[in-house]
């Protein structure tokens, strides 16, 4: 389900020089899927949450949601980098292994 964009994703990747202040989360829909050639789920709760037909190819990245973390703003908002920076270690393998 939707939920917005946290504002502190909005601020950990301005931190890499990326501004996503003006996007917004989407419902997936089945249009969404009939375009897609790879689907990617990020985390355990949203592995079950959409039902993707055969013969679409999947991947599912189990990585902790930042949003659940604790302490000072200092230390959250390392906990949203860091999960920055290991979805963004994915994409760098996942993009190495499927150039065409």
């Amino acid at each position: 389900m939707p939920s917005g964009v946290h504002p502190r994703t909005i601020e950990s990747m301005r931190e890499i020089g990326i501004d996503i202040s003006s996007h917004t989360s989407k419902q997936v829909d089945e249009k969404m899927l009939a375009w897609a050639d790879h689907i990617i789920t990020l985390c355990d709760s949203a592995k079950g949450c959409v039902y993707i037909p055969p013969p679409k190819k999947t991947t599912h990245w189990s990585i902790p949601d930042p949003v659940g973390a604790t302490g000072d703003e200092t230390h959250i908002l390392k906990s949203f980098a860091k999960t920055r920076n290991i979805i963004q270690g994915h994409l760098d393998e996942f993009f190495k292994q499927h150039k065409k």
